[in-house]
């Protein structure tokens, strides 16, 4: 990551000024999930409360995926 960072900054360097890049790169740490990342490694987790928490997230996902699905259902009939 170390690499295409250095590109990056060298890039929005010259075309915005320092302000913009951190602006830029605030919001590239926040998209790939680092910050949550860490926070969540900051304590030890026990694996029950490890296991506890992938489910919620898997049923978070899921019931996702089914509203997605329902809305695409509900979307293509009124189009009829």
């Amino acid at each position: 990551m170390e690499v295409t960072l250095k590109k990056w900054e060298e890039e929005n360097y010259k075309n915005g000024g320092f302000e913009s890049m951190l602006t830029r790169f605030n919001a590239l740490v926040q998209s790939s999930g680092l910050f949550s990342e860490l926070k969540r490694r900051e304590f030890y987790e026990k694996p029950n409360e490890k296991r506890r928490r992938k489910k919620h997230e898997s049923l978070l996902k899921r019931s996702k995926k089914n509203r997605r699905k329902q809305d695409a259902i509900h979307s293509s009939r009124e189009e009829r």
